[in-house]
């Protein structure tokens, strides 16, 4: 195989590829072949005579070789577009705008893909790894729709591609220099050399446009083994190569494991941050592929796997940081990191990112660095395909191999005298859990005992339908908000709407209600309000509906001579669709109206209702006749002087509250 250009050569070769040995079509020159009709880099402050042009066609077919060797004819894909310009444009349907654009559409016809890959300007171009659901064409058909939900791990077919995805350490959101460029390409062409003496087939060797891709040929069920066989290989290459790796300040990213992974298409642009001269714009591109796709045997991706190294000890909090702490705001300040805000969280600080360190596309408050109580830090993005990043590599990314020592408030810094006094405490750890630092226990209180007993957890958003999960998720990122408690508040809003027309049978003979009680428990000012209020939107929208038919009819009534009212009904009164303060008396009369007993209970604050449950009235408390409603049955109510009946309500209840409150 020949070796790839590295740097920018403006060579003038136009030989097409040519078949090699082994039985691989070698690519080495379409490096020229495209440095000579495509721009491998965008130069800032050109002049048009130094910027090479490339011939539409040439683009496309390296687009069609790159859908080819991933997408076998016949097989659904999603293409992806991050950062569309402008926002509106004849080439997709819709506005792409906001802090995060994205359109994307799902493609069986190479040549429409490619054609449209080369129409449109972005920050990137990305495909499915792997081959996609058939059924997720019939979101975009053939072609690309800004806001649509993307493809979920649980909607890949099969899969088909190991991807080792080799990118320099940097800041966030600039591209690589030349010289970070070809380190990562060489480092690719080692470990393809080492591999393939192993046994494995030849790989396609890319061009990420910032660092180096190697894409070998897999065919693994979709099932949790397969991923975790993937995932461990990752771990092992990366813990391999990991002195190689850090005298070239490069990382393995171990992220790409799953299914629904995207990655770069090569033949487009890949624009990261500004287009400079020492960070320019490049072209992804394939530098060489083998003649046939032969997958690598799964005893060979076993044999991988079974090489990681397992530490006997967790690592210890850094030596650098001693007893002090990092200063998290000036460490981040110091590097460009930008921090949209911060919050307390759990008896520590929320650093919220504006965009995740390993994937731009995560943006706009969806990754976070959390310091715990005790100094400990943890490093979160919400999405699937990051949620295993840790600190340490989130460090990396940020400021790479740079001492802390100039960042760390109080303490000292000796290594000996620290690990002496932490060496087997794994709360002490500056590379901690996530879910073990997010609730650090001082002297319990009640809240920190329920914190304790109860952890946070992740949604698990692979149980909601794709396009569902994907709408909740954009919602709380428009609101710069948590996403997690909006599936609570979602399930509330349709039970109500469903009302007695719906049950959930677990069993035979055993029917449960569609009634649904959800709090939303976080501290004041975490946004818990605003995105349930536009989820409700619709519901508000019927009730002044009503509401304006109801006293326009109203008016009309009264309008009548008194014998005509004698002769006519008076107006129905307004059903009502939601309620913000619930009674067991507005219930009642609410029912009377309601075609099917259901109504929603919306909360800013739910506390008092909460509160009310306790309250002694004459006979009684109201918290056994609201707790006979959330199970469906009737319930009476005997007051002094009256008497209620409820029968059929389907009422489901939701609000915030802070954590003291609750």
């Amino acid at each position: 195989m020949s070796t790839p250009p590295f740097g920018r050569n403006r060579g003038t070769d136009q030989r097409s590829p040519t078949v090699g040995g082994a039985g691989e079509i070698t690519m080495g020159d379409i490096g020229q072949h495209l440095q000579s009709d495509f721009p491998a880099t965008e130069h800032h402050g050109q002049s048009a005579t130094d910027i090479l042009q490339f011939g539409e066609m040439d683009q496309v077919s390296i687009i069609k070789a790159s859908l080819a060797y991933l997408h076998s004819d016949g097989v659904v894909f999603e293409m992806c577009v991050i950062g569309p310009k402008p926002p509106n444009c004849e080439w997709w349907e819709g506005f792409a705008g906001g802090r995060k654009p994205i359109v994307a559409g799902w493609f069986r016809d190479h040549e429409k893909a490619a054609e449209l890959a080369t129409r449109v300007w972005a920050t990137g171009v990305y495909i499915t790894l792997n081959p996609a659901n058939g059924g997720l064409l019939s979101r975009a058909n053939e072609r690309l729709l800004a806001g649509v939900g993307r493809t979920q791990d649980g909607e890949i077919e099969w899969i088909r591609n190991l991807l080792i995805d080799l990118d320099p350490i940097r800041p966030a959101g600039i591209s690589s220099t030349d010289t970070e460029h070809a380190a990562a390409l060489e480092m690719a062409q080692i470990i393809q050399a080492d591999l393939t003496a192993e046994g494995w087939p030849n790989p396609l060797l890319g061009d990420s446009g910032n660092g180096a891709h190697l894409v070998f040929p897999l065919d693994l069920a979709n099932t949790p083994e397969s991923i975790a066989l993937v995932k461990a290989g990752l771990v092992a290459l990366a813990q391999r190569y990991a002195d190689e790796l850090k005298r070239r300040n490069l990382e393995i990213d171990q992220a790409v494991f799953n299914p629904a992974r995207l990655t770069k298409l090569y033949g487009t642009m890949v624009r990261k941050g500004d287009n400079t001269q020492d960070r320019p714009h490049r072209l992804a591109r394939i530098i060489s592929l083998p003649n046939t796709r032969q997958p690598v045997p799964l005893e060979l991706l076993k044999k991988l796997a079974a090489t990681i190294n397992s530490p006997e000890n967790p690592q210890p909090r850094n030596s650098e940081v001693g007893e002090g702490r990092l200063d998290v705001e000036a460490y981040l300040r110091h590097y460009g990191v930008e921090v949209l805000m911060v919050k307390p969280h759990c008896g520590g600080l929320l650093y919220c990112l504006h965009e995740c360190m390993f994937d731009s596309s995560h943006s706009g408050n969806e990754a976070a660095i959390f310091q715990a109580a005790n100094g400990g830090l943890a490093y979160k993005c919400f999405h699937n395909s990051c949620k295993a990043r840790t600190w340490a590599e989130a460090r990396a990314r940020i400021s790479g191999h740079d001492k802390l020592t100039g960042f760390i408030i109080g303490g000292t810094h000796s290594k000996d005298s620290y690990q002496s006094k932490s060496k087997n405490r794994k709360t002490e750890a500056g590379e901690a859990k996530f879910s073990e630092t997010l609730c650090p226990l001082p002297p319990p209180t009640p809240w920190n005992l329920a914190a304790q007993l109860f952890p946070r957890i992740p949604f698990p958003w692979e149980v909601l339908p794709g396009s569902v999960a994907d709408s909740l998720q954009q919602l709380g990122r428009a609101c710069a908000t948590s996403p997690a408690a909006l599936p609570g508040a979602g399930c509330c809003l349709t039970g109500s709407i469903m009302g007695r027309t719906l049950t959930v049978s677990p069993k035979q003979g055993w029917d449960s209600p569609m009634n649904t009680w959800h709090m939303d428990i976080r501290e004041s000012g975490e946004g818990k309000t605003p995105p349930v209020h536009l989820m409700a939107g619709p519901i508000h929208e019927a009730q002044l509906k009503e509401e304006i038919r109801y006293r326009r009819e109203m008016e009309a009534y009264k309008r009548l001579t008194r014998k005509e009212r004698e002769q006519t009904p008076p107006p129905t009164p307004p059903r009502g669709y939601f309620v913000s303060d619930l009674t067991l008396e507005g219930l009642r009369d609410d029912l009377i109206n309601s075609p099917h007993g259901g109504i929603v209970g919306i909360h800013d604050e739910i506390s008092s209702f909460i509160t009310s449950q306790n309250q002694y009235k004459p006979k009684g408390t109201d918290r056994e006749a609201w707790l006979c409603l959330f199970d469906g049955k009737s319930a009476r109510i005997v007051r002094a002087g009256k008497t209620m009946y409820l029968h059929g309500a389907r009422v489901s209840i939701f609000g915030g509250v802070q954590p003291k409150v609750f």
